[in-house]
């Protein structure tokens, strides 16, 4: 399946402490950063979301070692013969929010 995705997501401080951080107030930041920025370019294509997730949100894990965890997990998946279509959005939608 084409998409953005990624492995293991700190986003609660069960997960914070399973991975050794203790910063835990920066689990906030990190989830209000990449909503922030996902909802921005939802509707723009995957490739472009992508690469404004990974250039924004890298910017914010320069200083947070959480969101630093978590963009080194994110992947894009393209199927070449399958353009990105609404329901493949919908869907990452759904998952987001």
């Amino acid at each position: 399946m084409a998409g953005l995705y990624s492995g293991m997501f700190i986003s609660e401080i069960e997960e914070a402490i399973a991975y050794g951080f203790e910063e835990w107030n920066l689990i906030d930041e990190s989830n209000n950063g990449f909503a922030s920025i996902v909802s921005k370019y939802i509707n723009e294509p995957m490739d472009i979301l992508y690469r404004n997730l990974m250039d924004e949100y890298g910017i914010l894990a320069k200083s947070n070692p959480i969101a630093k965890f978590n963009l080194e997990r994110f992947r894009l998946k393209k199927n070449e013969s399958l353009p990105y279509d609404q329901s493949e959005l919908n869907l990452i939608r759904e998952l987001l929010f």
